[in-house]
Order: structure tokens, then sequence, then C-alpha cells
């Protein structure tokens, strides 16, 4: 996702960017724009004292593994370099993408350049159990959400249910905080949904595979599905995590068929999923805005999803939206099997 933001910046004139906190890495022009080379000659020879005092107390606070705290002080390291590529190329503005240990060096760059910055939270790490957040990452989001409605310090959301459980926790409207949902570079529409039964119908979940994204639940509602509505379809799960052998271990004991995972698969494997697919779903229990809804729209293909998700009535039209009020088995089967017959 912030790949085609970074493209999409650039499909608009803009000049663009990008560093990441996950990987060292050569210089790459990417769709037009720089992702910025990181070693760690490129670290070392940019060593700020006061980004490693910084990190050495964060690294204390989180009480973490060593590994971790490790972790912290390479972060703050890549802070102490981008702020001497600031101070060298003199940028316009910096979009800073969540509050975590690895963005807030970020934030301490804009302080002490005086660059403009944008910050976008597409998600809350603090606001469920089911996130796999660290307590330092936890709060850190809470206290910058509290320091920037002392400061009416503006930024971004990208759901309006996101913006609703800030404004629920801190008991005030948040006019500081504005909802510009995600984006993304879609398709034109390619499938036509009037159509006769198919010998299959192809159900698609797209996502990393995880506590959080709550794909058994999808899976025990399609075996559901299965034997309730003698459904012809097949289960795709787009996606890789930690949770994808506990789901692959259900499917062999519970003898369920036409169920496939993929596992890491690049974007245009994953395009070409959605090419051939008939429904979406999306049954996380803490959802952001859930991208590869809109990303199935872009190629004509509807969702069904649960009524509790962040973006639900961003993301809702009847004409292509199917929302479940209740989270369980039967209750997503039977969307599923209404989603299925629909014209739509």
């Amino acid at each position: 996702m912030i790949r085609d933001v970074a493209t999409m910046y650039m499909q608009q004139g803009a000049k663009v960017k990008v560093v990441t906190q996950s990987i060292f890495t050569s210089e790459i022009e990417i769709d037009g724009w720089i992702l910025i080379r990181k070693t760690w000659l490129n670290l070392l020879m940019n060593l700020k004292i006061f980004y490693i005092l910084r990190a050495i107390y964060l690294a204390k606070a989180t009480k973490s593994p060593i590994q971790y705290r490790l972790r912290i002080l390479l972060y703050f390291l890549t802070g102490a370099y981008i702020e001497n590529i600031v101070k060298r190329n003199r940028p316009d503005i910096m979009h800073i993408h969540g509050i975590s240990e690895g963005s807030l060096p970020y934030l301490y760059v804009c302080a002490r350049t005086g660059l403009p910055s944008a910050l976008t939270l597409h998600g809350l790490i603090s606001f469920s159990d089911y996130t796999s957040a660290t307590n330092c990452a936890r709060g850190l989001e809470r206290a910058f959400l509290k320091h920037a409605a002392k400061k009416k310090y503006l930024f971004s959301v990208v759901s309006t249910g996101i913006k609703k459980r800030i404004s629920d926790w801190m008991n005030d409207k948040c006019n500081n905080i504005k909802v510009i949902c995600n984006p993304v570079r879609g398709n034109c529409f390619k499938k036509q949904f009037n159509r006769n039964i198919p010998d299959y119908y192809t159900l698609l979940c797209v996502g990393r595979i995880c506590e959080q994204k709550n794909q058994m639940l999808v899976l025990q509602a399609y075996e559901y599905l299965k034997k309730h509505y003698d459904m012809k379809a097949r289960l795709i799960f787009v996606g890789d995590g930690d949770k994808k052998e506990e789901l692959e271990l259900y499917t062999k004991m519970h003898s369920i068929e036409e169920v496939y995972f993929t596992g890491l698969i690049d974007r245009q494997e994953v395009n070409q999923y959605y090419e051939n697919a008939d429904l979406l779903i999306t049954a996380s229990y803490d959802e952001g805005f859930g991208l590869p809804i809109i990303e199935a729209y872009s190629y004509g293909i509807p969702s069904l999803a649960l009524i509790d998700i962040d973006a639900a009535f961003d993301i809702y039209n009847r004409d292509c939206t199917m929302l479940i009020c209740e989270r369980s088995v039967e209750a997503l089967a039977d969307g599923m099997n209404k989603a299925l017959l629909k014209s739509w």
C-alpha cells in the first residue's frame, strides 16, 4: 500500500523518495520513485549522540529482549542518517506512516530540521488485544494521541471507525483528526456479475494469516456452507502468516475440500486471483481499513464483511457490499450463500 501511495504521488508530479526501517538496501528506482540506500556504512558515518541517547532511553523503557532493544537502536541510527539526508536535500514534506518505535525517529528528524510532516495512522495498535504490537508501541500511540489533541496537531486516519474509537476514548470530537481513506491503483472493473451459476464459485480471503485477521472463522463458515447449502465453491487464502499452518491442519483434519493456500506471492499473482474471484471475504477482529476490499472492487469483485470493521461505512455500498451483523460461523456462511447467489 505504501508503494502505491508513493507511486501515486509521483504520478501527480512529485519527486518521491522512500526510506524503510525494515531492510538494508541499495538505492533502487521503483515505479519512478527512489528507495533510499541504507547500509551499515551509511548508519555508522552518520552517528549522532542525540539519537543514540534516545534509543538507549527507549530501549530501557521497553523491557524487551536484547534483540528488540538492538532493533530500536537500529531504528534511531536510521533516523540520524535520514536527518543528514533531509539537511542535504531539503525536501518539502515528510509523510510518516504510523506511530511506533520505528517511526518515532522520523518525528525527531522533522522537529530538529523544521521539516513539515504529514502523519497517517493506518490502524490502532493499542485498542485491541489482537494486534501484535509491543507494549512500548502501544504506549507511544496513546501518548501521541493525547499530545496531538492537546496541541491541536493535525493528522489523518484511514477510516471513520478509527476516528470514532479515538474520539470515544478521548471523550472529544477530535477535530484535529481527518479521515482520508486508503487509495488503490485499480483496474477498470473488468468483471461482469449478472451471469448464471458457474461450475464453481471462487471465494477469496486476502491478507496476512494471523489471529487479528480471523481467517479461522472464514474457513469454518466455508465448511458450514459446503455441508448445509451444498454450494459448489472453492476457498483460496492469499497470503502467509503465523496461523497458516493451523488453518492447513484444520482443513486436513476436517477433510474440507477445495481449500487452497497460496503462501506469500507477488502483486501480479495476487491480481490474477482477484481477476478470477467471485467474492472477497473479510472477517477480521480488528481492521483499520481493509485494503483488499477496495482492491477487489477495482476488479469488479463484491465483498462480504463484518459490520464492526472500522471502515465498514466508508466502503459500504449495497451494489457491491454485504455486511454481516453477527460474528458467528452460521451467520457468515449464510452471508456467503446469499452473496454468491445475489445478482450484483
